[in-house]
């Protein structure tokens, strides 16, 4: 493996490789698996989250951490950077999103639905599930301190139905959410069940559509 290092705090460092490696990440201060910066990584392992942990892609494109095997166990994980992530994990602690696009291929991507999902402001949850999918995760845009922009993004040319809630968080009543649709018109975000909690408001984007189906839909700009 090119550039591994394994630390006491759970380290765990990635040069431009693949590998079917499979990981147990754990620390006193958390684990983490961390690509180089401009790095072009595939996981084909798989992770057990043995504590806290954060995996961090790389800072530029176009580098990325793909990870295709599953994801496990009872801890939070916390995505930096460009990361993809392609399979059905079982995790159970929350997901968030502190910096970079978090790309995700399958409905069951962001683990079970009992701690939800965090975006941090400016930056971007994807789906890109090519069968479409319907997603039951709750999911925040926003930490409830931040004013910078984040977004929620549907990628493929199909339905993504998000029947978990969503809900709105950033500093300022003003401050918005993004929502962008595939630029085909076949894409569409359907939120159903829960629907859209939080004051802020939605600036939709791209030529999807974006259907809001309870009666507790926010303010809605843009395409």
């Amino acid at each position: 493996v090119d550039d591994t290092v394994v630390g006491t705090m759970g380290l765990v460092r990635l040069g431009t490789l693949t590998t079917s490696e499979d990981f147990n990440l754990s620390g006193n201060g958390g684990g983490a698996l961390i690509a180089g910066t401009t790095s072009t990584v595939v996981v084909n392992g798989d992770i057990v989250l043995s504590s806290n942990v954060s995996i961090v892609g790389a800072g530029t494109m176009p580098g990325l951490l793909t990870i295709n095997g599953v994801i496990s166990g009872g801890f939070d994980l916390v995505y930096g950077g460009f990361v993809e992530v392609t399979g059905a994990n079982t995790y159970t602690g929350s997901t968030n999103v502190n910096s970079g696009i978090l790309t995700v291929t399958d409905s069951a991507g962001l683990g079970t639905t009992a701690a939800g999902t965090f975006v941090q402001g400016g930056w971007t949850l994807e789906f890109d599930i090519a069968a479409g999918a319907t997603v039951s995760e709750a999911i925040t845009l926003g930490l409830g301190v931040e004013s910078a922009t984040p977004k929620l993004l549907h990628s493929a040319a199909n339905t993504l139905e998000l029947d978990g809630g969503l809900t709105t968080s950033l500093g300022n009543t003003s401050d918005n959410v993004e929502i962008s649709v595939a630029d085909d018109a076949a894409g569409e975000i359907r939120i159903t069940t829960v629907g859209v909690t939080g004051p802020h408001p939605i600036e939709k984007t791209g030529d999807g559509t974006l259907t809001i189906e309870t009666d507790n839909a926010a303010t809605l700009t843009g395409a």
